[in-house]
């Protein structure tokens, strides 16, 4: 049960693989940059070469397809956002909407984004005044954390069963996610002039250890 694959884009990827490693030291690495076609081909044909017990998909834009999930036991995803903000927007629509809390949800992957079983929610209260670039660091933190909390525990447990057993105890049967799911046209009409591209705002920090798709 020792076998893991950890899918993680560029921002995150270093820190993600390192907790992924520190539990299951044999673990795939697969670090995939939204825009990249070739490498998501590339992933998608490792994906489908073996069986994979666990996969965590870890911020992350990789959306998986039907013959994906046939290769994974336990498919978890680590959304870094709260489930009222599915898909994109978590660092803007909370600001522009007003919300009192962030956070992040992990969730059962399926094949529409972000709509799987609710397993943990992380949620924490928006300070007042609250600029953009701070509140994408505080939810990448949120969800590096959710990552620390539980790959210790899904390591330890011996099998399949008892991992969706301890997950589902865990489970948020009060939180669901919302239907606002909103476009990259809709994201980048609620940018003020001037900010980059949701995808070039943090420095790419892959790790040594991961493989590049």
């Amino acid at each position: 049960m020792n076998s893991c694959l950890f899918i993680g884009d560029p921002n995150l990827g270093d820190v993600g693989s390192h907790v992924v490693r520190s539990c299951f030291p044999g673990a795939e690495i697969a670090i995939w940059a939204y825009g990249d076609p070739a490498g998501k081909e590339r992933l998608r044909r490792m994906i489908r070469s073996r069986h994979w017990p666990l996969t965590f998909s870890f911020y992350s834009d990789f959306v998986l397809q039907k013959e994906d999930l046939a290769c994974m036991d336990l498919p978890l995803n680590i959304h870094p956002a709260l489930p009222e903000i599915p898909g994109l927007g978590y660092d803007i629509v909370p600001i522009s909407q007003g919300h009192s809390h962030y956070g992040a949800t992990l969730h059962w992957m399926d094949t529409k984004l972000d709509s799987g079983e609710i397993f943990d929610i992380a949620e924490y209260p928006l300070p007042a005044q609250c600029d953009r670039m701070t509140l994408r660091k505080m939810n990448q933190a949120a969800a590096i954390a959710m990552l620390r909390l539980w790959i210790p525990r899904l390591a330890a447990c011996p099998d399949m069963e008892s991992r969706v057993t301890m997950l589902r105890k865990a489970g948020r049967v009060d939180r669901e996610w919302s239907n606002a799911c909103i476009t990259r046209k809709q994201l980048q009409a609620m940018l003020l002039p001037g900010y980059p591209a949701v995808h070039d705002m943090e420095p790419s920090v892959q790790g040594a250890a991961a493989e590049k798709m």
